[in-house]
């Protein structure tokens, strides 16, 4: 089976597993009041209701209304002097009266207020902990021990490798580079990927991972983790833990009940509806536990299938679970919050619980082992020590999976072919501002436009930023083409800490050189699109656009875009246009043009923001008919490359294959 087949079965089945889930806590809610009709029904709500019926039946409001004198006071004294047996058949009597067949199974008061209850109780606990566990990926790196790594304080060269390592999986994955922690106290081999969203994920290793990976297998587990993030199992694991907290709340409101009931009148009905609340609460926090368990064992198959899309080395990542599989303790953590983060974990942080594979949060070593080898070709040959020194060789990072989506990491050595003047200048964020500015100017083939641009920049910035532009143009002229966009990824780190107000004018800069020469368009909405991803990211709005009649006019900007970007002829760009256009669902009922649109800087500026806003869903069907109508002709252009970067940056999507290579094959 192909790796990508893994993925989309991991998918699939992790979708089943959600709707268990929240079907097992919709058995829940009506087991709760099966257990509150069981203890109340018959005795205690039903007599209540049979006590009212009877108190204010016709004839007793008539025997009030002919004797006014008579006190509610009187008629309580008038029920307590009549005889016990006597009040008890009457009782009995009403309520035969008013239901005759006795017991019944539906009891609407009841169930509504045991549903309402029991949505409040588990609703109530779900939120109050997924406030709590919605708080940045850094407090929880440092929860369990974790020290930022930053370059400069990156002293040692694991350490260095480690953040250069990140550097290459954040452009595979086409995110913004996380944070990276690293947890000195723990020797184990272990990571894990902490965050709410993409935009304050942290990525943390152990101490025991940069002293016992070689660099292949320490960018598999990277990319591992990556996967994590990218396919939004941060977000659906702490989901699940906030609705397993809610569960387990039906537990301790039984506690509640049973100490209350007990206190007051010993053991009666009070005690025996807190018995089963305990008895649902414990039965369904097992149940939901063994569900949680299945969903990231699921997950985890589906990152160990990314990571390899990522790195296009499955023996990487096989090398380091090997590593852990000859000795289980390599993998587990000391801290005290392990076992309630274990789920964020590489491999398993805890160790076997007494419920064995039943509450495990990770697959078996072998299994992930042998699907990855299965992903490379290699039967298992080879021993395990064998097969950690073969992953442990150099040529084997260059290996290709034949078939499958991969979108590969740029090779380690890339960053040798950036003149050390352009590396220097991603450290400080002026230099960095110049840089981006030197990598959106006409191009100095066009030197006319570049002229003016640089004209207008000095009435904006000071002469030193512009004579720094100048020189960084000048090595970026020199510089592959293929690099120019990897090089501004990493300025991203350093941009972040610019302030609001630098941030402003740097997009109103970029707004004028789009102004000021329209022929340098394409490499200006590329640029923007990227920062404005990153800077400004769409995920921080609350509005999603789940219809393609939300965005229908934004995608025929960008769909107009890139056809004209690649296409020559206005026949064949119309046809490329439509194709596009007909691949994404619900566009049978749009009114479809008859060629592509006319566009601008500004209106291309706004469909890409509006296009980040959109659906998961809808993002991946926009991103994968940009792939194919760039792959119609059978051929990519740099240009077309650079802009299927910033559409799969806005889109939040792996490069696709085809721009992989095309990339690769520039080093």
């Amino acid at each position: 089976m192909k790796f990508f087949e893994h993925q989309d079965r991991a998918r699939q089945n992790t979708q089943r597993l959600v709707v268990l889930y929240l079907l097992s806590v919709v058995s829940i809610i009506f087991t709760i009041y099966g257990a509150v009709l069981l203890t109340s029904s018959a005795i205690g709500f039903k007599s209540y209701r049979s006590k009212t019926y009877s108190q204010s039946s016709p004839q007793s409001i008539a025997e009030v209304y002919e004797n006014p004198s008579t006190s509610r006071a009187g008629t309580r004294r008038g029920l307590r002097d009549r005889p016990m047996a006597e009040s008890t058949t009457d009782i009995g009597s009403s309520y035969s009266t008013e239901n005759p067949r006795g017991f019944s199974l539906w009891q609407a008061e009841l169930f509504w207020l045991s549903v309402t209850s029991a949505i409040l109780v588990i609703g109530g606990g779900s939120c109050f902990k997924l406030m709590r566990l919605k708080q940045g990926g850094g407090k929880i790196a440092q929860q369990l021990g974790g020290r930022l790594l930053l370059p400069e304080t990156a002293v040692i060269p694991e350490e260095q490798q480690l953040l250069n390592v990140v550097e290459e999986m954040a452009i595979a994955a086409n995110m913004k580079v996380p944070c990276v922690y690293v947890l000195d106290a723990e020797p184990g081999i272990n990571a894990f990927a902490a965050g709410y969203t993409t935009q304050d994920a942290v990525v943390g290793v152990t101490r025991g991972c940069l002293e016992q990976l070689n660099r292949d297998e320490l960018q598999g587990v990277i990319g591992h983790e990556f996967s994590h993030i990218l396919n939004g199992d941060m977000r659906l694991n702490i989901r699940l833990i906030a609705m397993l907290h809610g569960i387990l709340m039906v537990y301790l409101t039984g506690r509640i009940v049973l100490d209350w009931g007990c206190d007051r009148r010993g053991w009666n009905r009070t005690t025996a509806l807190g018995l089963l609340l305990m008895a649902i609460g414990i039965l369904g926090y097992l149940w939901g536990r063994i569900i949680q368990s299945a969903v990231s064992r699921q997950r985890e198959f589906l990152a160990d299938a990314s990571a390899t899309q990522f790195t296009r080395n499955p023996e990487g990542l096989a090398g380091a679970l090997r590593k852990i599989q000859e000795n289980i303790y390599n993998s587990q953590i000391d801290s005290p919050r392990a076992v309630e983060m274990g789920h964020l974990f590489f491999g398993d942080a805890v160790g076997m619980s007494w419920l064995g594979d039943l509450v495990a949060t990770h697959p078996p070593l072998k299994q992930r082992v042998r699907r990855l080898e299965a992903y490379s070709g290699r039967a298992k040959r080879s021993s395990p020590s064998s097969a950690s020194r073969q992953a442990s060789s150099p040529g084997l990072s260059n290996n290709a999976i034949a078939s499958g989506p991969v979108a590969t990491a740029p090779a380690p050595g890339w960053l040798a072919q950036i003149p050390e003047v352009l590396q220097t200048a991603i450290q400080e964020p002026q230099s960095a501002i110049a840089l981006v500015y030197a990598l959106s100017i006409a191009p100095a083939e066009n030197p006319t436009s570049q002229a003016g641009q640089l004209k207008w920049l000095r009435q904006e910035e000071s002469k030193a930023i512009v004579d720094t532009i100048v020189g960084f143009a000048e090595e970026i002229t020199a510089l592959n083409p293929r690099l120019q966009l990897p090089l501004l990824d990493l300025t991203l780190p350093v941009l972040r800490q610019i302030s609001s107000e630098e941030c402003q004018k740097l997009f109103k800069c970029l707004s004028g050189l789009a102004a000021v020469d329209e022929k340098s368009l394409l490499m200006l909405v590329v640029v923007c699109a990227i920062l404005q991803h990153h800077l400004q990211p769409s995920g921080n709005s609350t509005e999603e656009y789940a219809t393609l009649d939300s965005i229908w006019n934004d995608c025929l900007l960008v769909f107009s875009l890139l056809v004209k970007t690649g296409q020559k002829s206005a026949e064949t760009a119309t046809y490329t246009f439509r194709s596009g256009l007909d691949r994404l669902p619900g566009a049978r009922e749009q009114k479809f043009p008859d060629a592509p649109v006319a566009y601008d800087f500004s209106s291309l500026q706004h469909s890409f923001d509006r296009l980040g806003k959109a659906s998961a869903k809808l993002k991946m069907a926009i991103a994968d008919a940009c792939f194919s109508m760039v792959v119609l002709d059978s051929q990519v252009t740099q240009p077309e490359a650079n802009l299927l970067w910033a559409i799969a940056v806005t889109l939040d999507r792996p490069l696709p294959p085809f721009l992989t290579r095309h990339i690769k094959s520039g080093y």
